[in-house]
């Protein structure tokens, strides 16, 4: 065969260099490697890690193809969960490690110090607090960045005092269920805080425990229903403060079930289809994108300790079609608009 058929032969050798480079497979070039820690198995944590894997796939990053993603949980353990990180991090060197969740975030936060390696949280609800960074819409300057997926506790209280039609005339005392979950100890604080400033509501905290099986949930509802029903006459109902609790619908639709009180509140929107009359939570597509959006930042080059924490945006109110009737209040037709009504069954 002549020359003159084949003139791709006297192609230059920079245009060969320059064709290979941007012909290579994806599986030929140096994956980004991404560790995910999440805190325990709970169906709103899993939703939000998947969640954030198909948005870091619109970013272009393709787990299998040119990205290694790798998802551990520490199943709510501290200690064995630190080993777990470490283990991770000898076995896939990543490039980022993101945390799902307050105790992952801490747990991961005290294993990467001494290490190169930036971190970004989400799903957190007060990282201040978590002593995860030292104050919030300011670089962190330590490696790590996230957002926040929760209001203030000021403008959760305020939204709820306004949808109820608190008043100071006829104020509302309400039992609220935490546990000894980081962010469910932050949010008891907060509240608390809060509600010295608001009149119309006052809180009585009730500690409880996420029971390590589903076979114990009925031996804690018991305890917890014993503690109720030894609260002062008067209390209107139940908040459940931030932390797993909430987030678990076996526990919640239990708790209904056997509550002498009514669930008035909890911070997680999918409550209101177990039980619960009223929520404002973030939206787990949102935060999941958002988390994407810092991971793909970090891994373009930013500083993560550059990166300010930020409050999420987008916050949803959703309420039992029924709660009107059930608590004995009108919500005021201007508030109705921003609220999202669900559930036809009787709560």
């Amino acid at each position: 065969m002549s020359r003159s058929n084949c003139s791709h032969s006297y192609l230059s050798p920079l245009f060969l260099l320059l064709l290979l480079l941007f012909t290579l497979p994806l599986a030929a070039q140096e994956f980004k490697r991404i560790l995910v820690v999440e805190t325990m198995t709970l169906p709103g944590l899993q939703l939000r890690t998947g969640y954030f894997e198909d948005a870091l796939a619109k970013f272009g990053y393709i787990n299998g193809e040119n990205t290694i993603l790798e998802v551990i949980n520490i199943e709510k353990e501290a200690i064995s969960g630190a080993q777990k990180v470490v283990t991770a991090l000898q076995r896939s060197r990543p490039h980022l490690v993101v945390s799902v969740a307050t105790l992952a975030s801490q747990v991961t936060q005290k294993v990467l110090q001494g290490r190169d390696i930036p971190q970004i949280f989400f799903f957190v609800s007060d990282p201040v607090g978590a002593h995860l960074i030292t104050q919030l819409e300011q670089p962190s300057g330590a490696n790590i960045t996230g957002f926040i997926h929760s209001q203030t506790r000021e403008d959760t209280l305020n939204t709820v005092i306004s949808i109820l039609g608190i008043n100071t005339k006829d104020p509302w005392q309400l039992a609220m269920i935490h546990t000894d979950y980081p962010s469910s100890l932050s949010a008891v604080k907060g509240y608390l805080e809060v509600s010295l400033r608001r009149p119309e509501i006052s809180f009585i905290p009730i500690e409880t425990e996420i029971p390590p099986t589903q076979g114990d949930i009925e031996g804690t509802i018991t305890a917890l229903t014993a503690a109720l029903k030894k609260l002062p006459p008067g209390v209107k109902g139940i908040w459940i403060a931030e932390g797993p609790f909430g987030r678990n619908p076996d526990l919640v639709r239990a708790l209904h079930k056997a509550s002498p009180l009514p669930l008035i509140f909890a911070p997680n929107n999918l409550a209101v289809r177990h039980g619960v009359l009223l929520s404002i939570s973030s939206d787990p597509e949102e935060e999941g994108f958002e988390a994407a959006l810092l991971a793909n930042a970090v891994l373009s080059g930013e500083d993560a300790g550059a990166i300010p924490v930020m409050r999420h945006q987008v916050s949803k109110i959703t309420a039992h079609n029924q709660i009107e009737e059930i608590l004995g209040i009108t919500i005021p037709e201007r508030l109705r608009e921003e609220i999202e009504f669900c559930c036809e069954t009787t709560p």
